[in-house]
């Protein structure tokens, strides 16, 4: 699973010095901010092809020029609880508190729109020795459209702390793909520790007066933070 736990700091060494610190006060520990999860480990699944087969749909690729995608036909599919389906089983590096989830279509899906997965589910439980519960059910979906790597964000029917997945989709058509299954969750922002700094220069010319600075800070799930509630920043002159 893609996180970081590492404290980031930002430094310009031009004219001026920018130090960003997450706040570990406890204002910030009362934050919540909503945190992505992707990239997962998949351990067992239906398989069509090996080069695009089921650890494809959790491996984090899927922005449209850098993406995997899961196939699936009928020929492979698997028999589980007596219904035809496909499946992917995965974990988490450890339990995450989620809330929705997101399906990314595929690379080709603008002119392969039926090979849209029409139903799912995803069960999930937090230790490996739990029984999986039923987290997620759309019997017959009408949102995905004939667009490539687009994503799609659904509500979990049960919320909850979970690190063991399972996601299945009933056999409906002869074909299936799928790009990725991410999931959100609300964070303790006290977990959420790495931060990037867009819209700094690499260098600022002396103008003998004060630099305006503009910048965002996003955290690690690419979403914006905002100052003295997330994080703080110094800023003092450089010696050069």
């Amino acid at each position: 699973m893609k996180t970081k736990s590492t404290v980031a700091t930002f430094l310009t060494r031009a004219a001026m010095v920018l130090l960003l610190t997450v706040m570990t006060t406890p204002t910030w520990a009362q934050s919540v901010v909503e945190q992505i999860y992707s990239g997962f480990t998949a351990t067992a699944g239906t398989q069509s092809d090996e080069v695009m087969g089921y650890a494809c749909l959790v491996d984090g690729r899927y922005n449209e020029g850098d993406t995997t995608k899961w196939l699936c036909s009928m020929k492979k599919s698997e028999l589980i609880d007596r219904e035809r389906v496909w499946y992917v089983d995965f974990h988490a590096d450890q339990p995450i508190s989620i809330t929705k989830y997101i399906l990314t279509t595929s690379n080709d899906a603008g002119r392969n729109v039926e090979l849209n997965p029409k139903a799912w589910i995803i069960k999930a439980k937090l230790l490996m020795t739990d029984s999986m519960t039923t987290i997620a059910e759309v019997s017959r979906d009408i949102t995905q459209e004939a667009e490539n790597c687009k994503d799609y964000e659904f509500l979990l029917d049960t919320i909850g702390t979970f690190q063991y997945f399972r996601f299945i989709v009933p056999v409906m058509q002869e074909e299936m793909q799928l790009t990725e299954l991410r999931f959100k969750g609300e964070a303790d922002s006290t977990s959420i520790v790495y931060a990037t700094v867009e819209g700094l220069q690499k260098n600022y010319s002396y103008t003998g007066s004060a630099i305006n600075l503009s910048y965002i800070v996003r955290d690690a799930g690419g979403n914006q933070l905002e100052e003295g509630v997330h994080y703080t920043a110094v800023i003092t002159n450089s010696s050069g």
